[in-house]
């Protein structure tokens, strides 16, 4: 063999997950019911787990004001896509807006906003 031979490096990487969208409820405004039990639909990629298959890592939906808040379960679709219901605001909190966080383990999720 005549020539030379380019020896490349390698790394490590880590591929994330992260949400970067919520679909608002049938209405199309982000005006949920204080009751509770409406369906948040958040969009993202790399969410762990499988509804068929009921396998799921520990995802949460927080919602909150300031330092307060409602956590609730959220059930993962598919590796883009999972749902949470929201929690009954009005027994707790008067109306008012909130900010939502994606939790997996009780460390939120990366939010990557226009990506």
């Amino acid at each position: 063999f005549k020539g030379s031979v380019a020896v490349f490096g390698t790394t490590t990487f880590e591929f994330l997950e992260g949400w970067d969208s919520l679909a608002p409820p049938a209405s199309g405004r982000f005006d949920w019911r204080s009751s509770g039990g409406e369906a948040a639909i958040v969009r993202g990629f790399g969410f762990q787990g499988d509804a068929a298959n009921q396998t799921a890592a520990n995802y949460s939906c927080l919602f909150s004001v300031g330092p307060s808040g409602i956590a609730t379960a959220a059930t993962v679709a598919n590796s883009s896509l999972l749902t949470c219901r929201t929690p009954e605001w009005g027994a707790q909190f008067p109306t008012q807006l909130a900010t939502l966080a994606v939790l997996r383990d009780s460390v939120p999720v990366a939010y990557f906003a226009g990506l």
